[in-house]
């Protein structure tokens, strides 16, 4: 899910969505926690963190209402939908930008659906070398997690093992408000670091 959070939206210039713009995420991108991302530097030099809410399913789920929706998950996780900015620029298309090896990091934990009392109120934060750089609340989705899954499961089939990230919120370096050449894009030997209330400290180091 893109441009999930206003404040986003807003401080990337984008039109508040009027429905959920998904994209793609491949195999080759998953990650985990203590892993690293080597860095495509021969395409790519804008690299940016995105701290996200991910929900796994664990159910076939198919026209499903949003009332039911969270009752086909297995549970949660801590992720970062780690992306080149270039790359999702260069084309109308975000999937280039997404889905480069090693840009899908997600855990320490599966926390099963249960031990998730509401999904939407959970604390989130990003710190880059220890520095904070995002600290917000799922609270403030623009589409909740219910609608998300309702939305997608009338134009897909979604299988169990599914994984969905659910959007970030302001505090990227996308969304700066100086020269994209003068920003100061992640690079190698950067460690990040993606928190979740109750879900678990992600974290993954920049080669």
């Amino acid at each position: 899910m893109g441009f999930n959070y206003r404040h986003h939206a807003e401080e990337t210039g984008t039109p508040i969505p009027k429905a959920p713009p998904l994209f793609n995420k491949y195999n080759n991108a998953l990650n985990h926690h203590g892993g690293t991302i080597a860095l495509p530097t021969q395409a790519a030099r804008e690299f940016d963190h995105e701290t996200e809410l991910v929900m796994v399913f664990g159910r076939e789920c198919r026209n499903v209402s949003e009332a039911d929706a969270l009752d086909y998950l297995a549970g949660y996780c801590t992720g970062n939908d780690f992306s080149a900015r270039d790359l999702q620029t260069l084309t109308s298309q975000f999937m280039i930008g997404k889905t480069s090896d090693g840009f899908a990091p997600l855990g320490p934990y599966l926390v099963t659906a249960d031990r998730v009392k509401d999904p939407n109120n959970l604390k989130l934060k990003t710190l880059v070398n220890g520095q904070v750089r995002q600290d917000w609340s799922t609270d403030d989705m623009i589409f909740n997690c219910r609608q998300l899954i309702s939305f997608a499961s009338k134009v897909m089939t979604l299988k169990p093992g599914d994984i969905f990230y659910t959007g970030t919120p302001q505090g990227v370096i996308f969304g700066e408000k100086i020269p994209r050449k003068d920003r100061a894009w992640l690079k190698p030997g950067d460690e990040v670091v993606s928190e979740l209330e109750g879900l678990g400290e992600l974290r993954f180091r920049l080669i």
